[in-house]
């Protein structure tokens, strides 16, 4: 639990330095787009996008501090420089003898998510 910690506050720091805007409404920020959220799921079925829930708690209030309610594990950013919709998150992948995190990047092209880990 602790390798997790860490790994997700280093991601998270790294990440907030990113202009970025929460991916979904403010009463569920780390909600994906359905259709991305039907491929993560058929991808990384026992994943989920790392909350504020995930976090310790120092970790938790200091994430707080600067972002408030957003997601520690979703940002939305013009990675490819292109307009189109671009979402950087951390999933935890959770069942195995040891939970493990995975960054995922994915980028609409047309109607397809394309994703990157």
């Amino acid at each position: 639990m602790h390798f997790k910690s860490i790994l997700v506050s280093a991601v998270t720091f790294t990440i907030s330095f990113i202009p970025f805007t929460v991916a979904s409404p403010a009463s569920e920020p780390c909600t994906l787009p359905q259709d991305l959220q039907r491929e993560v799921s058929a991808r990384y079925p026992k994943a989920k996008v790392v909350s504020l829930v995930d976090l310790e708690e120092d970790d938790r209030k200091f994430f707080k501090a600067d972002h408030h309610d957003n997601c520690p594990g979703l940002v939305k950013v013009d990675f490819y420089g292109d307009g189109k919709p671009t979402l950087a998150f951390i999933l935890i992948m959770q069942g195995d003898a040891r939970d493990h995190v995975q960054l995922v990047v994915a980028h609409l092209v047309g109607n397809t998510w394309e994703t990157t880990n």
